[in-house]
């Protein structure tokens, strides 16, 4: 079922909490339980997956085209685009950005390592957001199995991660954890070779 659509001029007027995640979000914190994301193909493929997309920020068009893919859950919020470029504090001209809440699956502890995948890409204490997203595309595409991201590195759950990631931080399977107690745990087993490192 399709989630219905609700205006933002009248969530404004009554002061809805929906809004807030959206409101001046460059000088706000990173929320430790929900990251957002941006742009039409992003957001499509987020909502196509599991990952539990809270609500979505946007214009007329693009809200119509997201609502196909959008669930009863999932708060659609109509906006015209100079609206939505003052609420934010700059100009989204990508049109449509949602709340994504961060899965608690990405902890450590859920990882089995006894039933590991065959093809894993390690990257190790990446820095930039943006060069994540780009691993995370680029494994899907050469059909990595999983990737591990540093939990010493920068976090995955962010605008430019799912933005250089074209969507793929949706649909490639990662975990965080340290990456090298992964790689010595991963060296013990009989069934995997380290077919490259730096």
């Amino acid at each position: 079922m399709s989630s219905s659509i609700h205006s933002f001029s009248d969530l404004r007027e009554a002061n809805s909490p929906h809004l807030i995640p959206f409101l001046e979000i460059q000088s706000k914190r990173p929320d430790p339980n929900h990251f957002l994301a941006e742009s039409e193909l992003v957001l499509q493929r987020a909502l196509q997956s599991n990952w539990a997309v809270q609500s979505v920020l946007g214009t007329p068009a693009r809200l119509q085209r997201l609502r196909l893919h959008a669930q009863n859950h999932c708060i659609l919020i109509e906006v015209k685009q100079q609206e939505l470029n003052q609420w934010v504090g700059f100009d989204l001209h990508r049109g449509c950005i949602g709340q994504i809440k961060i899965p608690t699956s990405s902890e450590p502890q859920s990882l089995d390592f006894s039933e590991l995948p065959n093809r894993i890409v390690v990257a190790e204490r990446h820095s930039d957001p943006a060069n994540i997203g780009t691993l995370l595309r680029n494994a899907r595409a050469l059909g990595a199995d999983m990737v591990v991201l540093d939990s010493k590195g920068a976090s995955p759950y962010c605008r430019k991660t799912a933005r250089a990631s074209a969507g793929q931080l949706f649909t490639q399977p990662f975990r965080v954890m340290d990456s090298r107690s992964f790689v010595r745990t991963v060296k013990k087993s009989a069934r995997h070779r380290i077919l490259g490192a730096t």
